[in-house]
């Protein structure tokens, strides 16, 4: 890879690929940083690319991590928030998953409309937002966020799409608050997003 390629590789989205294909470096820089590792890259174009991850050596069972434990857990949030998120792509998916969690969010995943709406029927008010791509085989994310809304009209959600703000989401009646998010978007911005349609928690 080039310089300018290795600059890029963790960011959210990014690809050298057609759009919605890469190796979901965004999400394993994530993980790797929530153990409170380093992700190494060195890259030569035609020969090959090196990642080297660095990672703390484990404590000794009886440690003072597991001391540690019952004050980590009370230092977060008595109450978070619930998604749901679908995406057919997985490397979109576990991104955004990933995302909330590192924040507190309890994040539920489906892999595309028909799994997202079977989970969500199990119990409607379990979600507090649904996060949903736009284009997805067998059940796209209008006809999903539809379906959902017969049982919570105001349930809040965010349709990502890979193309720009189309005429089908144009259309569409929106019976609660919705918002369009063309991808690729800043990681910042999907939050903010989230966060206003939610509002406090109460």
């Amino acid at each position: 890879m080039t310089h300018e390629t290795i600059a890029r590789i963790f960011d959210p989205f990014f690809t050298t690929k057609f759009t919605g294909r890469g190796l979901g470096l965004a999400a394993v820089g994530g993980i790797v940083r929530g153990y409170c590792g380093a992700l190494l890259v060195t890259s030569t174009p035609g020969r090959g690319s090196i990642f080297s991850i660095l990672l703390p050596a484990a404590d000794p069972p009886g440690s003072l991590l597991l001391e540690k434990a019952p004050r980590i857990a009370a230092k977060l949030p008595a109450l978070a928030y619930r998604l749901l998120v679908a995406d057919d792509e997985p490397d979109v998916r576990d991104i955004v998953a990933q995302i909330f969690r590192t924040k507190g969010f309890t994040v539920q995943v489906a892999l595309d409309g028909q799994d997202a709406l079977a989970k969500f029927n199990l119990d409607p008010h379990v979600v507090d937002l649904a996060v949903l791509d736009l284009t997805m085989p067998w059940l796209d994310g209008l006809r999903t966020l539809a379906a959902m809304r017969e049982l919570r009209p105001s349930l809040p959600a965010v349709v990502m799409s890979g193309y720009s703000r189309t005429l089908d989401f144009e259309a569409a009646p929106q019976a609660g608050p919705t918002v369009f998010l063309s991808k690729p978007f800043e990681v910042e911005h999907l939050r903010s997003e989230v966060l206003r349609l939610l509002g406090p928690i109460s």
